[in-house]
């Protein structure tokens, strides 16, 4: 049994888990002080950590990109009577605002009848004055990804979860899911206060109180400049990255990736930011279930959210107007490669919502809003870096470095080079290279702030048989560990240094996974398909795909490497329970990247098309099909199977195959073998196979 490369890690600080934080911390100004925890035990260290304590915790090695509802505030039971509390100390009245909400929880849960507050309004008082406020319900309902996806659509996997969920503002809790494997919405209420109809000099609104129940919230004004000193650092850090675009497509990503996130209160803010720094339209956000006032509960409360920022890196400009221009830079990460401007930030993190609240503290000194700042900008990841194609180039000699293939060389003496990725995510350049088992280095490379590089392996060697193989399946055939640096931090990234054998009785491939999300880039680890990972499919459900590669010696004395259309790729896919989804597709790519010998497409009803041809200037040419009538009736309602047929030239004249397989199945999720890749990619890596070793075996 064969299994595909394990996939490397990133290059990190150090890790520590934390929870997602609720929405109510956003606009908290009392947060608890976190610890820096030690970290673990780690063959290469990086940057040792400050020996003073800092306020933030190393960035996470799984970001958070989850909802920030994380939970319920509290139950829903309409049959007991509750109590209003505020769960916020202070809020923020900034200059035209005309609602502000303020996050509650019901002590005792929500009361139906008999002085209870749901559903209905509530009455407050402000400096023992009635002030006119109402109750709302902000939710958010998840909203997985349904076929058919176009490409841009998929681009919103790299947010995760966050982009997979629809907010609603209304006067009641959206109803349970109909189906009980799906989650119920995730519900907070607010206090909606109408600030507009307060009776009160507006010059004193900022030393107020607001009693709520037997509580009282302080009422808290943020200055219009300070807010504007925020908005201006903020947007030149933004258009600073979107200006270094080499060409208005490479905007494309990002704009598209953006999107998404203006639906979302907390992070509209960012989404603004960077579509008018692209000269893009804001959409509006869209997710009321009640009419009347209720339907603007969103934007306003990300209009608040939104001064809390501005507010909080006006306030630090005044204290170091260079440390609050580069914190802005680390709050809205956006990486410039030669190709794309991509967004890295992660929304929603708890530890920015943190920042948020004790930058506005009004306690805190210069001096502790700049060790705040410093802080969180030293707890953040520097560097990523992740193979992208472990069979790019070839070589017939160890010691050269050009980029030739040598179609003559047996596939067990190539050497391959692997292609890398290194993202620079800090303002400071570095010099970015790849280390060699054997010690050689590739020629360093300046790697400018917040940019990507494309960095290229030299040819493998033989390893020391102490080095660790790829895993277990692959002893003694073609790992290299590659050290890839940038400046003082490193990591070691796994990578092919010869062609895997294809021996009898086949080769398997593993489960395919899923695109790289910012979160499992982050973290080194791929998203692999699990059973349930989608409520609004049936209990049970599973989209993993696996292949076996083999070749049909059922003719004597047949050569695999030349005999046409022996080399057969059985392929089983998962899905929903029901008839064959015709939404499912699978492609294969033979032949190195953008370079493709033969490009099948696939579908669950067995239709095999060459989309190469389509390349060629020719429309895609239906090949056959590879299942007949019986063959579809055996299918399982949960899976569909195929065997296919691999063209002659699947196999390049050496005996060399490099292959890779792409899914998108049903819910319109990609996955890829033999590496993931990022939702806006196009082709993916291959994986090299040694097909003349079939014969190599007595028979």
């Amino acid at each position: 049994m064969h299994s595909s490369p394990r996939h490397p890690p990133v290059l990190h600080r150090h890790h520590l888990a934390l929870r997602p934080r609720l929405i109510a911390l956003s606009l908290t100004l009392a947060l608890p002080t976190l610890t820096l925890a030690q970290p673990p035990d780690d063959p290469e260290p990086i940057t040792p950590p400050d020996p003073t304590e800092p306020t933030f915790p190393a960035q996470p090695s799984t970001p958070t990109n989850g909802s920030p509802l994380d939970r319920p505030l509290f139950p829903v039971d309409p049959a007991s009577v509750g109590t209003v509390r505020p769960l916020v100390e202070q809020i923020d009245l900034f200059p035209g605002a005309s609602v502000l909400l303020i996050p509650i929880a019901v002590e005792g849960g929500v009361g139906g009848g008999g002085g209870g507050v749901f559903p209905g309004s509530v009455t407050i008082r402000l400096d023992d004055q009635p002030a006119p406020a109402s109750l709302v319900c902000l939710s958010i309902i998840p909203q997985p990804p349904k076929a058919p996806a176009s490409p841009r659509s998929r681009w919103s996997h790299w947010w995760g979860s966050a982009a997979q969920q629809r907010w609603v503002a209304s006067a009641t809790p959206p109803p349970p899911s109909l189906d009980p494997a799906a989650p119920s919405p995730q519900s907070s209420w607010f206090i909606r206060l109408d600030v507009s109809a307060l009776k009160a000099d507006p010059t004193r609104l900022g030393l107020s109180r607001l009693s709520v129940g037997t509580s009282s919230v302080l009422l808290r004004r943020l200055e219009q400049p300070l807010i504007d000193s925020g908005r201006a650092v903020l947007r030149s850090a933004v258009e600073q990255r979107v200006l270094a675009a080499r060409s208005p497509q490479a905007l494309v990503p990002l704009i598209n990736l953006a999107l998404p996130l203006a639906s979302i209160p907390s992070e509209r803010w960012r989404a603004r930011l960077i579509l008018e720094a692209c000269r893009e339209p804001v959409p509006p956000i869209v997710g009321s279930m009640s009419p009347g006032p209720i339907d603007s509960s969103l934007v306003e409360l990300a209009d608040q959210l939104e001064a809390r920022w501005f507010a909080a890196i006006g306030r630090l400009s005044l204290a170091d107007e260079a440390l609050a221009r580069e914190l802005a830079s680390r709050l809205c990460t956006i990486v410039v490669s030669e190709q794309h401007v991509l967004p890295f930030f992660i929304p929603t993190d708890p530890q920015e919502l943190q920042l948020c609240a004790q930058l506005l503290q009004p306690d805190r000194s210069r001096e502790g809003l700049i060790r705040v700042a410093r802080e969180f900008i030293a707890s953040r990841t520097n560097a990523l870096a992740w193979v992208d194609d472990d069979a790019a180039l070839i070589t017939a000699d160890p010691s050269a470095i050009d980029d030739k293939a040598v179609a003559a060389t047996s596939p067990a003496d190539m050497h391959f080079k692997a292609r890398v990725w290194a993202v620079n995510l800090s303002a400071t350049p570095g010099l970015a290279s790849l280390v060699m088992p054997w010690g050689a280095s590739t020629p360093p490379q300046e790697l400018q702030g917040f940019s990507a590089l494309e960095l290229t392996t030299l040819p493998a060697v033989e390893l020391n048989p102490a080095d660790a193989p790829i895993n277990d399946a692959l002893k003694g055939a073609t790992a290299a560990q590659v050290a890839a640096r940038l400046g003082s931090t490193s990591t070691t990234l796994t990578t092919i240094k010869r062609a895997l054998p294809v021996r009898p009785p086949g080769f398997d491939i593993p489960q395919l996974a899923a695109d790289w999300s910012l979160a499992s880039l982050s973290r080194g680890s791929p998203d692999l398909p699990q059973p349930d990972d989608d409520p609004s499919f049936p209990v049970g459900t599973t989209y993993t795909t696996t292949a076996r590669l083999f070749f049909d010696d059922s003719a004597v004395n047949l050569d695999p490497t030349q005999s046409k259309g022996k080399w057969t790729l059985f392929i089983q896919c998962r899905q929903g329970a029901g008839e064959l989804n015709t939404d499912d597709r699978v492609t294969i790519h033979l032949g190195p990247a953008f370079a493709d010998l033969a490009t099948l497409t696939l579908t669950p009803r067995g239709i095999l098309t060459d989309l190469s041809a389509q390349g060629r200037g020719s429309p895609p040419m239906t090949l056959n099909t590879v299942l007949t009538p019986a063959d579809q009736a055996r299918q399982s309602p949960a899976q569909w199977t195929a065997w296919i047929p691999l063209p002659s030239g699947a196999v390049e004249s050496s005996g060399l195959m490099r292959i890779a397989i792409t899914r998108t199945d049903p819910r319109g999720v990609r996955s890829t073998f033999p590496r993931p890749m990022l939702p806006w990619q196009i082709q993916p890596g291959r994986l090299p196979l040694d097909t003349s070793a079939w014969l190599a075996l007595p028979k």
